[in-house]
């Protein structure tokens, strides 16, 4: 069995600051609160805001709140209780310096967020198809939709803030609230 390791291209996140958040009551920064929730890690903040087109910055706290704004965060404020603050590499701000750079893969296929607190209703709805097979625990939701996009059959995902990866053969039209946080996803055709 030959494994084929596809070169996939990648978001480039700066650090702005290691102990300030974005001040998001500043009138020049647009908070995204729609779409800013607890995530598990650093990477899922990340992974989130580059879902999002307009999304630009993002705050990730100690606390694991992921903060998301479409603007470049070039006003911050002192977190006490701690704070990282990072934006997509490539957008400007004049106040900024570059002290660390981060990689974080993204997929060669494109993928539209269905919901970003909701996942697909497997168990009330007979139109959806679950992947058992396919489904498990993975430590990203790149890893996820890697995973979708290797099996012939997937064509959407749910993505649990535990980690579980459903997969499904079905687009997810049917969703249902997940508490707990879930972000659900489809390939687009």
């Amino acid at each position: 069995m030959t494994t084929i390791t596809p070169t996939m291209p990648s978001t480039r996140w700066e650090l702005i600051s290691s102990d300030k958040g974005c001040d998001f009551r500043s009138s020049s920064e647009s908070y995204l609160a729609g779409r800013s929730r607890k995530q598990p890690s650093l990477s899922l903040c990340q992974e989130s805001c580059e879902a999002l087109p307009n999304c630009v910055s993002i705050t990730y706290y100690t606390n694991g709140w992921c903060s998301q704004f479409s603007t470049s965060c070039s006003n911050l404020k002192a977190e006490p209780a701690g704070a990282e603050t990072y934006r997509k590499s490539g957008t400007s701000s004049t106040t900024a310096t570059t002290t660390t750079v981060m990689t974080t893969p993204t997929s060669k296929k494109q993928w539209e967020l269905i919901s970003s607190d909701k996942g697909c209703d497997f168990r009330s709805s007979s139109s959806e198809s679950y992947l058992a097979g396919t489904s498990r625990k993975q430590p990203s939701l790149s890893l996820c939709q890697d995973s979708c996009e290797a099996s012939a059959n997937c064509v959407s995902i749910t993505y649990y803030a535990n980690g579980f990866c459903s997969q499904f053969s079905t687009s997810c039209s049917n969703l249902k609230a997940e508490p707990a946080g879930a972000e659900t996803y489809r390939l687009k055709p």
